[in-house]
């Protein structure tokens, strides 16, 4: 049986994921709520040490990181995971944090649980081409106006 066709849901063909470039980082939605009948949202995305990501909590969902590439610095509340590939880290909903990418780039699956905060991936994002430049201007009013939509909030 083809497990990403199974009866328990409707899976879906490799590379026909959604592709985006998701606050100037390419990402790719690996697997959305309407996959998974809401239990989690997963991403892969690739960043960078210049990769925006400001202190932040969400309010709805848990978020977790495993690393598949790079060196990455998580910082969750008052405690603080160095990680490199092959690293789980757990950030429990209304826990403010953080990370930092310590090499070149890191590759990262982001899972968000329930599911819902793909929506504000898809918000914040353009689709993600061969032909797109992946240097794009950040537009904060958009990223807090849409944070908070989606039961986030940006601390820094």
């Amino acid at each position: 049986m083809d497990v990403a066709r199974s009866a328990s849901g409707p899976g879906q063909a490799p590379g026909t994921e959604e592709r985006w470039l998701w606050l100037g980082e390419p990402t790719v939605l690996r697997a959305s709520g309407e996959q998974t009948h809401g239990h989690y949202a997963m991403v892969e995305v690739v960043s960078t040490p210049q990769g925006f990501v400001p202190l932040h909590v969400h309010h709805r969902e848990d978020e977790a990181f495993f690393v598949l590439e790079g060196d990455v610095t998580f910082t969750f509340g008052d405690r603080t995971i160095d990680a490199g590939p092959g690293s789980f880290a757990f950030g429990p909903r209304d826990v403010p944090h953080r990370y930092t990418v310590r090499t070149p780039s890191a590759r990262m699956l982001m899972l968000f649980s329930p599911a819902g905060f793909e929506g504000f991936i898809r918000e914040t994002s353009q689709p993600l081409d061969a032909a797109h430049d992946i240097t794009q201007d950040i537009d904060i009013e958009l990223v807090l106006d849409a944070a908070a939509r989606y039961g986030a909030e940006v601390l820094e």
